[in-house]
């Protein structure tokens, strides 16, 4: 089978559900390509390997910049990665020191117990 093929069957497979046999079928194939590119992210984010994504996706952006599909894909993934920061900024600010509530009720429970000793 030819690259072009191989990379219609890992996406049939992969509509279908089957990730791991895509990846098998991407791994037959040999030149590299916006759209194998494009293909294995597909694959890393069924696995939830978000970090795997973005490079695999930026490869295909790379390789094919005017690909809008691409384009809008990594921009998506890069807005969910800026809205988990700020989310987890503005947690951290309203805890006060970074600290959650657990790591406070310990340190609450640790001071008393160091007045104990003295």
């Amino acid at each position: 089978m030819t690259d072009e093929e191989n990379l219609d069957r890992a996406e049939k497979e992969l509509a279908e559900g089957y990730h791991d046999y895509a990846q098998a079928i991407i791994n037959l194939v040999s030149a590299k390509s916006a759209r194998k590119c494009y293909i294995q992210s597909e694959i890393y984010a069924r696995k939830q390997w978000y970090n795997e994504q973005r490079k695999q996706l930026k490869a295909a952006v790379k390789l094919e910049p005017e690909n809008e599909t691409y384009k809008t894909k990594l921009a998506e993934l890069n807005g969910l990665k800026t809205q988990g920061k700020s989310k987890k900024q503005k947690t951290k600010k309203q805890m006060g020191n970074g600290l959650n509530e657990e790591d406070k009720a310990f340190l609450e429970v640790c001071c008393f117990m160091c007045t104990l000793c003295h």
